[in-house]
């Protein structure tokens, strides 16, 4: 496929259209000094194909000037090539409407895209690890992120978490605990009733996607809260804030969080918001 060309300049004296055939890739003009702006719109057969524009200063002494269209057009090319991998890199290539010659641009690698799982082992912490998981399936460990000082509790098949006594106000909850080392992982799915009561300087909590049950009133009093992130697998629960109106989240009331295909909806018992 071959394309012809129409080039308008407009400068100092006013404007010039020029035409180019078929096959024409160049062409020279001779401009007053000044500065000149050039239009270029390529037709294939009438139609048009694609457009571009160039802005250019003409010193005085030196009035050529020369238009050099690409000889390439990738208008409807399609890339294809290799896809880039978490740990490799790829391309992709488009093939010239015009005579057929590829282009080819780099891919970087992507890098891997983890989904942690935290785990606990303690009440006073021991060492322990978070464990990462890549869609590519490689897997990760990084030293745990849950909050120190929660208190826990146990039955048959889990944890639950009965209150807190450390100084963090960013807290993190643990999927998985253990007592000790020698123990079982199992997960933490129960806020007990007033599992942190009144901390009031309790600005944000993570929940594991463990969670089963938050009681009511296992938030009661923290009216510092501005963030909340919800499990995944939760459709609703309820919990209550008492405590100073501050404009956030912390208002004397009971709200309601439900989930629908367009996400998390907060029900502060005057409105809905989100979806978050």
């Amino acid at each position: 496929m071959q394309l012809d060309h129409t080039i308008t300049l407009t400068g100092p004296h006013g404007t010039q259209t020029h035409y180019l055939d078929r096959g024409k890739y160049s062409a020279s003009f001779s401009l007053a000094p000044g500065r000149w702006i050039i239009e270029v719109e390529s037709r294939h057969y009438g139609d048009p194909y694609a457009t571009g524009t160039t802005v250019i200063d003409v010193k005085a002494g030196s009035n050529q000037a020369t238009v050099q269209m690409s000889r390439h057009c990738y208008h409807s090319g399609t890339w294809y090539g290799s896809t880039a991998t978490c740990t490799t890199s790829g391309f992709e290539t488009r093939d010239c409407d015009v005579c057929g010659i590829n282009e080819t641009q780099p891919l970087p690698a992507l890098g891997h895209n983890w989904v942690w799982v935290v785990y606990a082992t303690g009440n006073i912490p021991l060492p322990d690890e978070d464990r990462g998981t890549c869609f590519c399936g490689v897997t990760s460990t990084r030293p745990s992120t849950a909050t120190e000082g929660l208190n826990y509790g146990f039955y048959a098949t889990g944890h639950s978490i009965t209150g807190y006594s450390g100084t963090d106000n960013d807290i993190v909850i643990p999927y998985y605990f253990r007592d000790n080392e020698s123990d079982e992982y199992k997960p933490v799915d129960i806020m007990s009733y007033s599992a942190f009561g009144f901390l009031n300087s309790l600005t944000s909590i993570i929940f594991p996607d463990s969670l089963k049950w938050l009681d009511q009133w296992a938030l009661s009093g923290c009216y510092g809260l501005t963030s909340i992130t919800i499990p995944g697998g939760m459709n609703s629960f309820n919990f209550s804030i008492s405590g100073h109106d501050t404009g956030r989240i912390g208002q004397f009331r009971t709200y309601y969080l439900a989930k629908n295909a367009g996400g998390m909806y907060l029900w502060n018992g005057t409105e809905w918001t989100g979806p978050f």
